[in-house]
């Protein structure tokens, strides 16, 4: 029985399209866990506060005034880890809908077609990280000078769904250099790459790099 890659892969070259159920790939799976165990940190943080406070003034020991802000503090930070695991569960929600490769491009998250000359073959770089200032190697398509331009025109919150971005109001604003690489099911990332540089090499010719 062909793999879900080799299925794809030959209705891709006898029909010309192909759509595949969307996944939310193993590093999202991974951050979901780390944000939910996270919450549940904050969340023992924020009990232990109160009680601690109880505990001490039972217990007779001075307590300086600003302590009793501490369980306000805890409160906040766990608000602040419900918002960030919302806005994650809103990404692994976009990365389960269907990827489409087609003639006209790629509809990946909800959005496209994405003309293949608006992207350059899948490659692995180091991009800007998504919850925070540092970097991270993952699977992306850059985006040629056509394709800088079409994103830039999307919302902000498409232009995340679509891949890293960088910079802020001190740069111009958010900026998007390439999309992820999608995910699908039953299917790893390295065949999801072979697959997005068979549709680049099929119909993509306007976006090989010279």
């Amino acid at each position: 029985m062909p793999s879900a890659y080799e299925h794809a892969r030959r209705e891709l070259l006898s029909r010309g399209a192909v759509t595949l159920p969307g996944a939310p790939p193993g590093w999202s799976t991974l951050l979901h866990v780390l944000i939910w165990l996270l919450l549940a940190m904050t969340v023992v943080v924020a009990i232990g506060l109160p009680i601690g406070l109880v505990v001490a003034i039972a217990n007779g020991v001075a307590v300086h005034p600003i302590a009793f802000a501490a369980p306000l503090g805890g409160v906040g930070l766990v608000a602040l880890v419900i918002v960030l695991l919302r806005s994650h569960r809103r990404f692994r929600e976009a990365q389960r809908m269907a990827v489409t490769f087609a003639p006209q491009g790629l509809t990946v998250r909800g959005i496209g077609p994405i003309p293949w000359h608006d992207v350059y073959p899948p490659s692995h770089q180091l991009v800007p990280s998504q919850y925070d200032s540092g970097y991270e190697r993952r699977a992306v398509m850059p985006l040629t000078a056509s394709g800088l331009q079409n994103v830039s025109r999307l919302a902000p919150a498409h232009r995340k769904l679509l891949g890293p971005t960088s910079g802020g109001l001190l740069t111009g604003g958010q900026r998007t250099e390439s999309i992820h690489v999608p995910s699908a099911a039953a299917m790893g990332t390295e065949e999801m790459m072979r697959l997005c540089a068979l549709a680049h090499q099929l119909y993509g010719q306007g976006g090989r790099r010279g």
